[in-house]
């Protein structure tokens, strides 16, 4: 009887959590919880002294960087531009690229577009859900046949509209896809460089998943690293590490400037709708390294590129520009993130300091960045929805990100 009284606890208590990721016990889900909770406690996120106007949330740097500047700085990245070599130079007869936009500035979408299409073969863009007027902007290149609009109608998540525009390159028969943002200009070489990085790691004997560019934030002029895992933290990654290489291997990277063989699409699959926005990327970059893919930074390859709406300036040990986002998307980091860290691929070598990242952010978006109160709650329900493995959109429509 008192056997079959635990069997009947303990089944209550397993349903007392909605759906876990298989391999993922409730024990193990508390233990990370209770981690994630340490980590909120002895977060050392602190604001910058002596600066009160960015300590009530004024962005670092002032308004957006102008159109005129953003455009123009890709020209001045000191980095040269890459030479083409073991066969990257027919690169953009095997490539065709997927561009994700959302209520796009059509000035800069047209300046992205110009910029890609002498690297690749074809453009697709996949709207999600912006106003009509887009193909007005775009008419001419349309009628060139080498730019395609495919309208969604509606806002279904950064991943779904990557996967359309992805499948339609693999079934047009390319050998590589490139993966770019509405607001993301490469520099020109970009993709050969990528190309030539992809040989040249293939060519010691490394299995690639992917490769991504170095890229500078026109608004801070400051380039991020490239992520690798760590126990306590992520390892900061540049290619001073590289040793000369003219690739660094590295764990994570960005989807926007990403550059993928098609055999690995296939092989390893597309990516997860249900996560919508946020940690698409790098979900399918650790799910790609389980399966003995690495991922490379390639060295001699640039491009321009922002990360989230503006940057606030923190001073804790080092100066750095940490880039603000939306409630809502704060909603999608931080769900995101707690879901990652229940899916049996992904190592504690990344969820362990993305908690650290997580509890630092709740303390700086609910203390320091505008609207406190509503980053606060957004990224409480983000953690409601994440601890009960609750995917998918956020309500019924979303606020532009």
């Amino acid at each position: 009887m008192l056997a079959n009284a635990a069997k009947e606890r303990d089944r209550g208590e397993r349903k007392s959590v909605q759906g876990g990721v298989s391999g993922i016990d409730q024990a193990g889900g508390r233990l990370r919880l209770m981690l994630w909770i340490l980590a909120a406690i002895v977060s050392h996120c602190i604001t910058p002294p002596g600066d009160r106007s960015r300590s009530r949330g004024q962005p670092a740097g002032g308004s957006a960087l102008s159109f005129a500047a953003f455009v123009a700085y890709p020209a001045r990245m000191t980095t040269s531009t890459a030479q083409s070599r073991s066969g990257a130079a027919d690169a953009s007869r095997d490539c065709a690229a997927v561009l994700v936009t959302y209520f796009p500035d059509t000035e800069v979408l047209v300046t992205v577009l110009a910029a890609t299409l002498p690297q690749v073969d074809r453009v697709i863009v996949v709207d999600n859900g912006s106003p009509d007027g887009l193909e007005d902007a775009l008419r001419d290149l349309i009628a060139s046949g080498r730019v395609a609009v495919r309208r969604l109608g509606r806002n279904y998540g950064i991943a779904y509209a990557h996967n359309r525009g992805l499948e339609e390159i693999l079934a047009a028969g390319y050998r590589h896809a490139l993966i770019l943002d509405q607001d993301s200009i490469p520099q020109p070489g970009m993709v050969a460089a990528l190309a030539s990085a992809v040989d040249d790691a293939a060519a010691s004997g490394l299995s690639i998943s992917a490769a991504g560019p170095r890229y500078v934030d026109p608004r801070t002029g400051q380039e991020p690293f490239f992520a690798g895992l760590g126990r306590w933290r992520f390892r900061r990654l540049t290619c001073a590490d590289a040793n000369g290489a003219p690739y660094i291997p590295v764990d994570c990277l960005i989807s926007s400037g990403m550059f993928v063989p098609a055999s690995v699409l296939r092989d390893v699959g597309l990516m997860r709708e249900d996560l919508f926005i946020d940690e698409v990327d790098t979900e399918w970059c650790l799910r790609a390294r389980a399966r003995g893919y690495r991922c490379i930074g390639a060295c001699l390859a640039m491009m321009a590129h922002t990360l989230g709406s503006d940057t606030i300036e923190i001073n804790f040990s080092r100066s750095r520009h940490v880039p603000i986002h939306s409630p809502v998307r704060l909603y999608y980091i931080v769900r995101n993130g707690i879901l990652l860290s229940r899916m049996p691929h992904v190592p504690s070598t990344w969820w362990m300091p993305n908690f650290k990242r997580l509890a630092a952010q709740l303390v700086l978006f609910s203390t320091v960045v505008s609207p406190r109160l509503r980053n606060l709650a957004m990224m409480l329900r983000g953690l409601r929805d994440g601890v009960f493995n609750r995917s998918g959109p956020y309500g019924a429509t979303h606020a532009r990100r």
